[in-house]
């Protein structure tokens, strides 16, 4: 690709070649939940390859209140320093000359470019890379261009399937000198968040890991992702009637009126709703405790794929299938292509979700029960 050729020179331009021993690395890479859980096995890449450094994370999940790897990785093995920062702690020169004059004093002699998105612009690929250059750091690696999303979008969508963001990631780092061997997941585990959820299980169900637990997850950070919560609504009672399924509903406080919605009619002590209670740790522990998860496409999603859960997940045309899925085998994926409309826009986010019925993810649900019964 063009593009990326003249990111490289301008590597070779403004960066020395990587050392093969760096002592003090910084990792970049922002994001919220999904996208920092994603990078997870990027970050354990970088640790693998440089045991001795220390490795600073520089992370952003945007606004104040956003969950995002500080609440996710603080005290991983893998991050000797986990540094965030918000929308509002750049958003003057004078703050973006502190944030330079900070990470300069560091004297970092490697910075890692993680990008956000697959679809990360030209443009803030280049203003990412001069923001390495003015912080001082000597090399650095992961400038790429790895999806012109803008450019025949539709047919891009329409007939392609890309690997997943986790695999694209750790493909990066072997182009970029940083190898991997396999593909590791580790998060800290707190066991207050353990006894939390323990505790909550056996409160209601008498057994901190039920039998036959099936989470659901309706939320997305944008309201054109979602999927009527009437129709997981239906599903929840189908396997509740089929299964004898417990159902427990999670997310963040946005999604409390949805996941109501979900377990209504309902029989109480088939249900339990999360929603809104839980701290990101918890929600793990929870997820470590289910069958399988039922979401939409979600940073929910992506940490079950990661902890080895399987997944029923629903997805709308707004990317290249497939780079969203969650990570793993054996996850069942449901999509609609081949609309007629355009895919950019928030109608037809909309129509493509509202296209996967009821009856389509039951039937998911059904191949899923069966295929665990004989993993």
């Amino acid at each position: 690709m063009a593009l990326n050729w003249m990111l490289i020179l301008l590597e070779r331009v403004l960066f020395r070649r990587p050392p093969t021993n760096p002592t003090r690395i910084v990792v970049f890479k922002g994001g919220n939940i999904g996208d920092i859980a994603c990078a997870v096995p990027t970050f354990i890449a970088v640790r693998r390859a440089y045991p001795k450094a220390t490795i600073t994370l520089l992370t952003s999940p945007g606004n104040e209140g956003i969950p995002g790897a500080k609440e996710l990785l603080d005290g991983a093995w893998f991050i000797d320093e986990l540094w965030a920062y918000h929308s509002h702690d750049i958003d003057s020169l004078a703050k973006v000359f502190s944030m330079w004059k900070k990470l300069r004093s560091r004297k970092f002699d490697l910075f890692v470019h993680v990008p956000v998105h697959d679809w990360t612009k030209f443009r803030t690929i280049i203003r990412n890379m001069f923001f390495a250059y003015f912080s001082g750091t000597r090399s650095a690696v992961g400038f790429r261009v790895r999806t012109l999303i803008n450019v025949f979008r539709k047919t891009q969508i329409d007939y392609t399937f890309g690997p997943t963001e986790v695999e694209s990631l750790l493909s990066l780092m072997q182009e970029s000198g940083i190898p991997v061997h396999t593909v590791e997941f580790d998060l800290p585990k707190r066991p207050e968040a353990e006894a939390v959820i323990s505790n909550l299980f056996k409160e209601k169900w008498g057994e901190s890991f039920p039998k036959n637990l099936i989470a659901f997850h309706t939320g997305s950070k944008r309201r054109e992702k979602q999927w009527p919560p009437e129709r997981f609504n239906a599903v929840a009672k189908y396997l509740v009637s089929k299964h004898n399924a417990r159902i427990v509903v999670l997310g963040g406080p946005g999604d409390v009126a949805d996941a109501h919605v979900v377990v209504q009619d309902i029989a109480p002590e088939h249900v339990l709703v999360l929603a809104g209670t839980l701290g990101i740790l918890e929600t793990v522990e929870a997820l470590r405790r289910i069958l399988f998860l039922v979401s939409v496409d979600s940073g929910l999603m992506h940490l079950a794929g990661l902890l080895g859960k399987k997944t029923v997940s629903l997805f709308s045309i707004l990317g290249v299938i497939g780079r969203w899925c969650p990570y793993g085998t054996g996850h069942r994926a449901l999509y609609h292509r081949f609309l007629s409309c355009r895919y950019d826009s928030p109608e037809c986010v909309r129509a493509s979700m509202e296209a996967i019925s009821v009856e389509e993810t039951i039937a998911a649900c059904e191949r899923m029960i069966e295929q665990l019964r004989y993993d």
